[in-house]
């Protein structure tokens, strides 16, 4: 008797064990594995991490080697000094989450550099879009260029909203990591974790995704969106 009730009670409890699996356990894995598989699948990257063959390149001289103008090591984009222009996205973004990491490789001269956000046509130097400035010590303005307009910029010098906190950029030699988020005609900028800019009533809020050169040597890396 004593076996028996032992076994009855030892099947019960696996019973109840499978049951919390199925039901409890169960579906929150498989939820869980789906978000991870939908993310994995919404995530965009810019940069292949080899070259730029999934991009575009333009140049101010047209006649430069377009092969010369970057390097790229473990996985990081390297532009030298001298060339100004930017490469972008052959496809259209709108709502969507941003990463990009930067770094000014060399010392000296005041760099500058940005995401360009909602690249309008037609490729010219510099295009209709949203700039994210990477300029030392001014990393998160917001630049209005070439016609784009957001409502913070409206009326201000060279249409730029300055970033709302002191400059949270590293020194020259250590990475910055640059978080760009747009919704509808709103965005929000980080850099470096510290919340630098927002932007709403955004005119073309569509278009292409770029990074810019401005002659100073810097390096890119991980850089990515995820869209919404």
């Amino acid at each position: 008797m004593k076996l028996t009730n032992s076994f009855f009670l030892a099947s019960i409890l696996l019973l109840m064990f499978l049951l919390f699996e199925a039901f409890i356990v169960g579906p929150s894995t498989y939820l869980s594995s789906n978000q991870t598989a939908k993310k994995l699948k919404d995530t965009v990257q810019i940069f292949n991490g080899k070259d730029l063959s999934n991009l575009r390149i333009i140049l101010e001289n047209p006649d430069i080697n377009k092969k010369d103008i970057y390097s790229v090591k473990d996985s990081i984009l390297y532009f030298p000094a001298g060339y100004k222009g930017y490469i972008r996205t052959k496809e259209i973004f709108s709502n969507f989450d941003l990463h990009a990491e930067w770094m000014w490789t060399e010392k000296g001269e005041e760099g500058n550099s940005g995401i360009l956000v909602f690249i309008q046509p037609p490729d010219t130097i510099w295009p209709n879009c949203i700039q994210v400035n990477f300029k030392e010590d001014h990393a998160g303005d917001l630049i209005a260029m070439n016609g784009a307009g957001f409502k913070e910029a409206a009326g201000k010098p060279k249409n730029t909203a300055l970033m709302l906190s002191a400059s949270s950029e590293k020194p020259e030699g250590e990475w910055n990591t640059c978080e760009i988020i747009c919704q509808d005609d709103s965005m929000v900028v980080y850099i470096n974790g510290i919340l630098q800019n927002k932007a709403s009533g955004i005119i073309n809020h569509s278009g292409t995704i770029g990074l810019q050169l401005e002659g100073k040597p810097i390096a890119f890396k991980n850089i990515y969106l995820i869209k919404k």
